[in-house]
């Protein structure tokens, strides 16, 4: 039986993105699993009521585990389809920048582009941009007047920009070529470092028996956390390969795992945690003594 785990006190805890469903199951599962561990045994009947239980709580665990599987498809999913959307928030937009950006919708969502139909948003962008030009130019000496006509022309705009994108988004269905073809700007992934080696992977005992104290410094990129990994030796030779080796995965970047017996040695390792397509980088390994 491998190690146990506990986290050390500055380790963030662990979030979960299961929804509450799972939670509540996860909750009855843990209830009826000690109830099942307290049931006296006073004959056969209270033994067939045991197995019962047990199986129940088994399909249920299964049920839980398939519940996970799939939240954790819609996340990337969801992911996905965000990526493949156009924007639609322009409130931040400078002067410079919202014009030429309308131009650019304006024709890629003529009637030409036969991937959407947009007739009533698109002219209502046409009509805001051309009066937004208007008052802009008016703008150039900084008269007052001028200059809150042409905030408040360009706030119409902002709106009609967004109600045609929002269409745009509906039409396109997450298909990125379609959304591209609308010339509006796509959101952006949001910026991602790759992993690199972990830094400075230290393994040492702790101060009680078969505990391992094990960190790393964090890097000055985010991370998804920190996976450390061991092997035991009674269960035969060290794999080459650190990915079939025990594994156990941190919010943070450092653990305290127990369990492990006094005066065997470990090979221990570890990589930072990037995305779940990633490969892990796993540094040098790390030979610890268990006291």
């Amino acid at each position: 039986m491998p190690p146990l785990i506990s986290e050390v006190s500055d380790t963030p805890s662990e979030t979960s993105d299961t929804p509450s469903e799972t939670s509540d199951m996860t909750k009855e599962v843990s209830e009826m699993t000690s109830e099942t561990s307290d049931a006296p045994s006073d004959g056969s009947e209270t033994t067939s009521e045991t197995s019962d239980t047990t199986k129940e709580v088994s399909e249920m665990t299964s049920e839980i585990s398939e519940a996970q599987s799939e939240n954790k498809g819609l996340i990337n999913l969801n992911k996905k389809v965000i990526m493949n959307k156009v924007k639609v928030n322009f409130e931040e937009s400078t002067d410079a920048e919202i014009g030429p950006i309308a131009d650019a919708v304006i024709v890629g969502c003529a009637s030409s582009n036969t991937n959407f139909s947009v007739v009533a948003e698109l002219a209502a962008v046409v009509s805001s941009n051309g009066t937004y030009k208007a008052d802009l130019a008016l703008c150039k000496h900084g008269d007052e007047t001028t200059t809150t006509n042409k905030n408040d022309t360009k706030k119409l705009l902002v709106g009609d920009l967004r109600n045609l994108g929002t269409q745009v988004n509906i039409q396109a269905a997450g298909n990125r070529v379609k959304a591209l073809s609308s010339k509006f700007p796509m959101v952006k992934d949001p910026s991602h470092h790759v992993m690199t080696e972990i830094i400075f992977f230290r393994v040492k005992p702790s101060n009680v028996s078969g505990y391992m104290e094990v960190s790393a410094e964090k890097p000055t990129y985010a991370t998804h956390g920190t996976i450390f990994a061991y092997w035991d030796p009674a269960l035969g030779p060290t794999p080459a390969d650190k990915n079939k080796w025990f594994q156990r995965h941190s919010n943070g970047h450092s653990l305290l795992i127990t369990g492990f017996t006094p005066g065997v040695t470990y090979p221990f390792a570890a990589a930072y945690k990037g995305l779940d397509n990633e490969p892990l980088i796993w540094c040098d390994t790390i030979n610890r003594m268990a006291t």
